[in-house]
């Protein structure tokens, strides 16, 4: 499963891994998109005048830049097993019933404020004037401008499930509000969160 189909899944977007060759090549999720009625030809819509073609659009599909980050890991190494034999040694465990008693909480926050330290230091001597993005890594949605719309999705379609010409009154958002006007009468207002 690689990170973006378990960010996809947390979002609550279903997705299947496809796998080719014993790695995750495709992912397969669902995905709602809208067609707009443009005056595709001959411009492709880069002149609208009257609508001949139902054209698709899906802004929310972008490519990203990335910029790694430093190597801190290699720049100023966490000493985790020292500290995890201070855990150890300072700590009363039970491996048979599955318990730890005893942590010791002031010796790990020394370590990761020690830590914090030769990061600062390392980062003050080596890059003062680097940003946090540059530090960890930056990732930037790139900026594609095109005068003429495709002709499809930037992506192969399965399948269609639903097609709606406007978006059905069951997945609309609605609310309810009463406004009372004194303590015996009451108004009632009710309507879509989004008319």
């Amino acid at each position: 499963m690689t990170s973006r189909q378990r960010s996809s899944g947390q979002g609550g977007i279903p997705n299947v891994g496809m796998v080719s060759g014993g790695e995750i090549t495709h992912i397969n999720l669902e995905h709602v998109w809208v067609e707009a009625w443009i005056d595709y030809h001959p411009s492709r819509g880069a002149k609208h005048s009257v609508g001949d073609s139902w054209v698709p659009m899906d802004a929310s599909f972008k490519q990203y830049e990335y910029t790694e980050g430093m190597a801190l890991e290699e720049q100023v190494p966490f000493d985790a097993e020292g500290l995890a034999q201070t855990i150890e040694q300072q700590s009363t465990i039970n491996e048979e019933e599955g318990w730890v008693q005893g942590v010791p909480q002031q010796a790990m926050e020394e370590a990761l404020t020690d830590y914090c330290t030769q990061l600062q230091t390392f980062l003050g001597d080596q890059a003062p004037d680097t940003t946090v993005g540059e530090v960890l890594d930056t990732h930037n949605i790139k900026a594609v401008i095109h005068e003429q719309l495709a002709a499809g999705l930037p992506y192969q379609l399965m399948t269609r499930k639903l097609v709606a010409s406007e978006l059905p009154h069951n997945l609309r958002w609605r609310f309810r509000c009463q406004l009372y006007t004194n303590q015996f009468g009451r108004q009632s207002l009710r309507g879509p969160l989004f008319p």
